[in-house]
């Protein structure tokens, strides 16, 4: 019976290895390694992009010819690198990774930012100064006398390194920017005028810018009536336009008029009428108290209404 229980039962299999599987595995394995080699076979490389900010443009160029990049280089002013052929910015910036043929761009320094020049004629000079100087120029004054500007204001302006520049055109800093500034009138040189007339003396000083005060006169026994005798300032001192220039004129000599004595009784009388007319009475004979014998001035008797400098001297004789 126990044979026919061991016919009865079905025969098993021994388990075989799965050899399909870890081949499959092998296979994707492998796939896989084959894939990541080719990756960094193939795989396009990529480079740090340097700081080349303030380099010469051929160092900058130099330094990354071997990574590949489409290179453009751009030119353009700048003032944060104003030196002529240096690396002014990149694009992309230093730190950024960059692979082989993506454009990469050096803008290159043309020299600094160009400055407008300003109109300054008209302009007060500490106001021209303040605006060239804050737009990076040079400043050199030069002082002149002018007629109509007044001081300290610019009468006219130039770039002496190039004369045929004009307001608006556009400079480097630093450029010298030369400012012709009013010193005011000339100084006049005061003439002579003593011996001149009053009118030939004002015409003289007019013509200087000159005015003449003729206000103070005296007699003059040596420059005729409405002459000039003395002024107030030396012929060739430098003056200010405008300066007025005092004179004394001339009253010509001091005379005065003979009096009439014939009311007079004695020299004491008649003294007393010609001191008060000017006159310098000398008893030469007699007694004061006496009558009146003779009048005489230099030998002469004089007219009643003559005139006589002032001071002159009357001889009288009395009884």
């Amino acid at each position: 019976m126990a044979a026919a229980a061991r016919e009865a039962a079905p025969h098993r299999r021994a388990p075989r290895f799965p050899w399909k599987i870890v081949l499959s595995l092998l296979v994707v394995g492998a796939l896989v390694v084959l894939a990541v080699l080719a990756t960094q076979l193939f795989r396009t490389p990529v480079y740090t992009v340097p700081d080349l900010v303030s380099l010469p443009e051929a160092e900058a160029r130099n330094l990354v010819a071997t990574n590949g990049w489409e290179i453009t280089v751009e030119r353009e002013r700048s003032d944060v690198v104003p030196e002529v052929g240096r690396v002014v910015r990149t694009s992309p910036v230093a730190g950024v990774d960059l692979a082989e043929g993506e454009p990469f761009l050096i803008v290159v320094s043309q020299g600094p930012t160009l400055r407008e020049l300003p109109e300054s004629t008209g302009v007060r000079l500490s106001e021209a100064e303040t605006t060239l100087r804050g737009r990076g120029l040079a400043v050199q004054v030069v002082e002149a006398f002018d007629e109509v500007v007044s001081d300290d204001t610019v009468i006219s302006w130039s770039v002496p390194g190039d004369p045929t520049l004009v307001a608006g055109a556009m400079v480097e800093p630093e450029t010298v920017v030369e400012l012709v500034v009013s010193a005011g009138p000339a100084p006049r040189v005061v003439p002579d005028v003593v011996g001149h007339t009053v009118g030939d003396a004002r015409a003289e000083l007019d013509a200087l810018g000159l005015a003449l005060d003729d206000s103070v006169q005296e007699f003059s026994d040596e420059v005729p009536p409405g002459a000039v005798i003395a002024q107030a300032i030396e012929p060739g001192t430098e003056v200010e336009r405008g300066t007025t220039l005092a004179v004394i004129v001339s009253l010509g000599p001091d005379l005065v008029t003979f009096p009439d004595l014939s009311g007079a009784n004695s020299f004491r009388e008649a003294a007393s009428v010609l001191a008060e007319a000017g006159f310098e009475p000398v008893l030469v004979f007699g007694d004061a108290e006496g009558a009146i014998r003779s009048v005489r001035i230099d030998g002469a008797e004089p007219e009643v209404g003559a005139t006589f400098r002032r001071g002159t001297r009357v001889d009288i004789e009395a009884l």
